[in-house]
Protein backbone atom coordinates (compact mmCIF):
# COMPACT_ATOMS: atom_id res chain seq x y z
CA UNK A 1 0.00 0.00 0.00
CA UNK A 2 1.29 3.39 -0.64
CA UNK A 3 0.01 6.93 -0.58
CA UNK A 4 0.67 9.34 -2.91
CA UNK A 5 0.12 13.64 -2.97
CA UNK A 6 -1.98 13.96 -5.62
CA UNK A 7 -0.56 17.81 -5.92
CA UNK A 8 3.04 16.90 -5.99
CA UNK A 9 3.17 13.41 -7.38
CA UNK A 10 4.96 12.33 -4.64
CA UNK A 11 4.67 9.32 -2.16
CA UNK A 12 4.05 10.32 0.86
CA UNK A 13 4.73 6.59 2.76
CA UNK A 14 4.66 2.93 1.53
CA UNK A 15 4.10 -0.23 3.50
CA UNK A 16 3.45 -3.74 2.40
CA UNK A 17 -0.08 -5.54 3.71
CA UNK A 18 -0.92 -8.94 4.26
CA UNK A 19 -4.45 -9.60 3.57
CA UNK A 20 -5.63 -12.84 5.35
CA UNK A 21 -9.11 -14.40 5.50
CA UNK A 22 -11.08 -15.04 7.90
CA UNK A 23 -14.89 -16.39 8.24
CA UNK A 24 -16.84 -15.63 11.16
CA UNK A 25 -19.98 -18.37 12.43
CA UNK A 26 -22.88 -17.11 13.77
CA UNK A 27 -23.40 -18.75 16.16
CA UNK A 28 -20.75 -21.33 16.50
CA UNK A 29 -22.49 -24.09 17.81
CA UNK A 30 -25.54 -26.28 16.88
CA UNK A 31 -27.16 -29.16 16.14
CA UNK A 32 -27.47 -31.71 13.27
CA UNK A 33 -29.96 -30.10 10.52
CA UNK A 34 -29.23 -26.59 12.36
CA UNK A 35 -28.58 -23.58 9.70
CA UNK A 36 -25.63 -21.79 10.23
CA UNK A 37 -24.58 -18.64 8.93
CA UNK A 38 -21.08 -17.77 7.63
CA UNK A 39 -19.63 -14.28 6.77
CA UNK A 40 -16.15 -14.74 5.10
CA UNK A 41 -13.51 -11.75 4.20
CA UNK A 42 -9.95 -11.66 2.61
CA UNK A 43 -10.74 -14.10 -0.04
CA UNK A 44 -9.74 -13.68 -4.21
CA UNK A 45 -11.92 -11.10 -5.83
CA UNK A 46 -14.82 -13.48 -7.67
CA UNK A 47 -13.32 -17.01 -6.30
CA UNK A 48 -15.50 -20.03 -5.52
CA UNK A 49 -15.30 -21.01 -2.09
CA UNK A 50 -15.31 -24.60 -0.61
CA UNK A 51 -16.88 -25.13 3.01
CA UNK A 52 -15.69 -28.48 5.04
CA UNK A 53 -16.23 -29.67 8.28
CA UNK A 54 -13.33 -31.28 10.11
CA UNK A 55 -11.65 -32.35 13.60
CA UNK A 56 -8.44 -34.51 12.62
CA UNK A 57 -10.59 -37.94 11.47
CA UNK A 58 -13.79 -36.55 9.52
CA UNK A 59 -13.60 -33.71 6.69
CA UNK A 60 -16.24 -33.46 4.69
CA UNK A 61 -17.62 -30.88 2.19
CA UNK A 62 -20.60 -29.21 3.63
CA UNK A 63 -24.39 -28.10 2.32
CA UNK A 64 -24.61 -24.88 1.38
CA UNK A 65 -27.17 -22.05 0.85
CA UNK A 66 -25.85 -20.91 -1.96
CA UNK A 67 -24.88 -23.99 -3.15
CA UNK A 68 -21.93 -22.11 -4.71
CA UNK A 69 -20.62 -19.61 -2.74
CA UNK A 70 -18.66 -16.71 -4.19
CA UNK A 71 -16.75 -14.08 -3.60
CA UNK A 72 -17.90 -10.37 -4.43
CA UNK A 73 -15.33 -8.39 -5.70
CA UNK A 74 -13.99 -7.15 -2.31
CA UNK A 75 -13.32 -11.01 -1.74
CA UNK A 76 -15.87 -10.99 0.91
CA UNK A 77 -19.11 -13.80 0.92
CA UNK A 78 -22.35 -14.82 3.22
CA UNK A 79 -23.72 -17.74 3.11
CA UNK A 80 -25.20 -20.91 5.34
CA UNK A 81 -24.43 -24.15 5.79
CA UNK A 82 -26.30 -27.16 7.61
CA UNK A 83 -24.85 -28.69 10.36
CA UNK A 84 -24.22 -31.97 9.47
CA UNK A 85 -25.16 -35.69 11.17
CA UNK A 86 -22.07 -35.98 13.26
CA UNK A 87 -21.19 -36.80 17.35
CA UNK A 88 -21.01 -34.29 19.51
CA UNK A 89 -18.12 -32.39 19.97
CA UNK A 90 -15.38 -29.72 18.66
CA UNK A 91 -14.89 -29.22 15.04
CA UNK A 92 -12.84 -26.62 12.44
CA UNK A 93 -14.97 -25.06 9.82
CA UNK A 94 -12.89 -24.79 6.56
CA UNK A 95 -13.30 -22.52 4.28
CA UNK A 96 -10.86 -22.26 0.79
CA UNK A 97 -11.30 -20.37 -2.31
CA UNK A 98 -9.89 -21.67 -5.58
CA UNK A 99 -6.58 -19.97 -5.41
CA UNK A 100 -5.63 -21.92 -1.91
CA UNK A 101 -6.75 -18.69 0.14
CA UNK A 102 -7.71 -20.49 3.75
CA UNK A 103 -9.04 -20.32 7.11
CA UNK A 104 -10.73 -21.94 9.81
CA UNK A 105 -13.06 -21.54 12.42
CA UNK A 106 -13.94 -23.47 15.73
CA UNK A 107 -17.57 -25.19 16.03
CA UNK A 108 -19.57 -27.13 18.48
CA UNK A 109 -22.04 -29.95 17.89
CA UNK A 110 -24.02 -29.92 21.34
CA UNK A 111 -26.85 -27.56 23.32
CA UNK A 112 -27.09 -24.40 22.90
CA UNK A 113 -28.86 -21.78 24.57
CA UNK A 114 -29.97 -17.98 23.32
CA UNK A 115 -31.62 -15.39 25.05
CA UNK A 116 -33.63 -12.57 23.93
CA UNK A 117 -31.32 -9.25 25.81
CA UNK A 118 -27.26 -10.06 25.96
CA UNK A 119 -27.29 -6.18 28.28
CA UNK A 120 -29.76 -6.10 30.86
CA UNK A 121 -30.03 -5.11 35.14
CA UNK A 122 -30.17 -7.07 37.60
CA UNK A 123 -33.26 -8.34 38.49
CA UNK A 124 -34.94 -8.03 35.30
CA UNK A 125 -36.54 -10.81 33.44
CA UNK A 126 -35.00 -12.26 29.98
CA UNK A 127 -36.24 -15.05 27.97
CA UNK A 128 -33.72 -17.94 27.84
CA UNK A 129 -34.28 -20.80 24.85
CA UNK A 130 -32.31 -24.06 24.61
CA UNK A 131 -31.58 -26.97 22.30
CA UNK A 132 -29.49 -29.94 22.54
CA UNK A 133 -31.29 -30.93 26.51
CA UNK A 134 -32.25 -34.42 27.22
CA UNK A 135 -35.64 -35.10 26.46
CA UNK A 136 -38.76 -34.56 28.27
CA UNK A 137 -36.46 -33.12 31.24
CA UNK A 138 -36.62 -29.88 33.10
CA UNK A 139 -34.09 -27.38 34.43
CA UNK A 140 -34.65 -26.69 37.70
CA UNK A 141 -33.52 -24.11 39.91
CA UNK A 142 -29.83 -24.39 40.77
CA UNK A 143 -29.24 -25.72 37.01
CA UNK A 144 -28.32 -22.10 35.53
CA UNK A 145 -25.55 -20.51 36.65
CA UNK A 146 -23.88 -17.44 35.78
CA UNK A 147 -19.88 -17.26 36.35
CA UNK A 148 -21.01 -19.51 39.86
CA UNK A 149 -23.77 -16.77 40.69
CA UNK A 150 -27.31 -19.00 40.66
CA UNK A 151 -29.50 -17.79 38.23
CA UNK A 152 -32.75 -17.35 39.35
CA UNK A 153 -36.03 -19.02 37.16
CA UNK A 154 -39.32 -17.51 37.08
CA UNK A 155 -41.65 -20.13 37.98
CA UNK A 156 -38.58 -22.19 39.65
CA UNK A 157 -38.40 -24.54 36.47
CA UNK A 158 -38.63 -24.62 32.83
CA UNK A 159 -40.09 -27.86 30.56
CA UNK A 160 -37.69 -29.73 28.07
CA UNK A 161 -39.67 -30.91 25.17
CA UNK A 162 -39.34 -34.39 23.66
CA UNK A 163 -37.05 -32.94 20.88
CA UNK A 164 -34.71 -31.87 23.92
CA UNK A 165 -36.18 -27.93 23.38
CA UNK A 166 -36.59 -25.68 26.22
CA UNK A 167 -38.01 -21.19 26.49
CA UNK A 168 -38.59 -20.35 29.86
CA UNK A 169 -38.08 -16.71 31.66
CA UNK A 170 -35.20 -16.31 33.96
CA UNK A 171 -34.20 -13.11 36.31
CA UNK A 172 -30.84 -11.72 36.22
CA UNK A 173 -28.84 -11.60 39.57
CA UNK A 174 -27.53 -9.07 41.42
CA UNK A 175 -24.19 -8.98 40.65
CA UNK A 176 -21.52 -6.55 39.66
CA UNK A 177 -21.91 -5.03 36.17
CA UNK A 178 -19.77 -6.59 33.54
CA UNK A 179 -19.68 -9.95 30.96
CA UNK A 180 -20.91 -13.10 32.33
CA UNK A 181 -20.89 -16.49 31.02
CA UNK A 182 -24.08 -18.28 31.58
CA UNK A 183 -24.06 -22.15 32.00
CA UNK A 184 -27.17 -24.51 31.85
CA UNK A 185 -26.85 -27.78 33.01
Amino acid sequence: MWVKDISSGSTAKSSVVTVQPKITLTPHRGLPDDSIEVEGVGFGEDYEVDLRFYNGSISLSLSTSPTTISTNDYGSFDAEFTVPDLSMGDYNVEATDEKGNMTTADFTIGASIKLDEYEEASGKVIDIEGVGFGSFGSIDEGEIMMDGVEVPIKGNSISVNSKGEFDGEIIIPSIEPGDYTIIVT
